[in-house]
């Protein structure tokens, strides 16, 4: 990304692939158009050329309440929405394409993570992004076939850290309070499936301590009842 010379960033993992070709047009004109700094797409998961799920963000009708005239497939993602979205799940970069001044000023990748650095992303860029435009139409596949990667060679507890670690990096940096609570909320989800994997090894009492950690980072009932549960 510091190389990079072009007016737009566009991402794509290299055991991924694009599967339109007009992304970049439809993308880079929805940007300027709409004078965005961010733009996504739906995306499919395949085994090879076997589609196991066709649109990972459909079962979002909330992303294309807000329909951008003249433009087919395109919506306008406020940055309320976006929190309420990454709840859910996280934006996969492989049909991002942002503004490289915007990328620039966001500070790309935080370079410390081995794993879940798309988390810290993501929080990051939805926090400065002055608009960002959604494309309902699967642009990108997913690979997740059987392949050696990065990913695959980390193994569970790993994964969840860095995940941690990464929402613990967002909160740091956020301004906006409700995106502020979403990666709380997430870091909150991740401490609890840290423990429930920590009490899986046997090991009860670090995972009480998980859950209770889990609690006091974001509290709520259903939190509490799985305190009371590991006692």
């Amino acid at each position: 990304m510091t190389i990079a010379q072009g007016k737009y960033i566009a991402f794509c993992d290299d055991d991924d692939r694009w599967l339109a070709d007009d992304h970049l047009e439809k993308g880079c004109h929805a940007l300027d158009a709409g004078d965005a700094d961010m733009f996504w797409t739906d995306m499919q998961t395949r085994h090879g050329e076997f589609i196991l799920n066709p649109s990972m963000y459909g079962e979002f009708p909330e992303l294309r309440a807000k329909a951008v005239p003249m433009m087919e497939q395109i919506f306008e993602v406020d940055r309320c929405l976006l929190s309420e979205f990454l709840r859910h799940r996280i934006i996969h970069c492989d049909s991002m394409i942002l503004r490289r001044s915007f990328l620039t000023d966001t500070g790309g990748y935080w370079e410390h993570l081995r794993f879940a650095e798309d988390h810290d992303f993501c929080f990051r860029i939805a926090d400065r992004a002055r608009k960002a435009m959604f494309r309902f139409y699967p642009v990108a596949a997913l690979n997740v076939s059987p392949h050696e990667s990065v990913a695959r060679s980390i193994d569970e507890m790993d994964r969840l850290l860095y995940g941690i670690m990464a929402l613990n990096h967002a909160e740091a940096v956020l301004e906006d309070v409700d995106l502020i609570a979403t990666a709380r909320a997430n870091r909150s989800w991740k401490l609890w499936e840290l423990s429930e994997l920590v009490r899986a090894t046997k090991n009860k009492g670090a995972a009480r301590r998980l859950v209770w950690e889990s609690f006091f980072v974001k509290p709520s009932v259903s939190g509490l009842v799985r305190c009371f549960r590991v006692l």
